[in-house]
């Protein structure tokens, strides 16, 4: 599945203290016309990665077995990640070697809780829209 957001600008937001998970975030503009939602795009058991900290538009799709193959060889990744690799398009393109990310959007402020933060209730996320790679 490809995640394309053409018209949003996504920054690099946070990583986990052991660089296994990244979170690349959109935040809301409040300007007129523009999406009032936050967008998280959430990467697991990250391997490897090549991006710049900022996409003013981002399309993130599996990489083919070909290009997988050709990312691993090109920067001397394990050939067994082929098939796990992620890339990244922008203004620029990169590729991030993780496990499906996943996204999330729902109208948040930029300081509220990340949408991938466990909640004790439910109702909380009711309206929270999700997908995965």
């Amino acid at each position: 599945m490809t995640m394309n957001w053409p018209d949003r600008a996504f920054h690099l937001w946070w990583c986990s203290a052991t660089h296994t998970t990244l979170r690349l975030q959109s935040n809301p503009t409040f300007a007129q016309g523009a999406p009032a939602t936050r967008i998280e795009i959430q990467f697991g058991h990250v391997r490897s990665l090549f991006i710049r900290p900022v996409a003013d538009g981002l399309t993130v799709v599996r990489a083919t077995p070909q290009e997988g193959a050709g990312i691993c060889s090109r920067y001397s990744l394990d050939p067994a990640w082929a098939d796990s690799v992620f890339l990244l398009r922008s203004t620029w393109e990169g590729f991030i070697v993780s496990s499906a990310p996943s996204w999330r959007e729902a109208v948040r402020d930029i300081d509220d809780p990340s949408l991938f933060t466990p909640v004790e209730d439910a109702a909380e996320l009711a309206d929270v829209t999700f997908g995965h790679a």
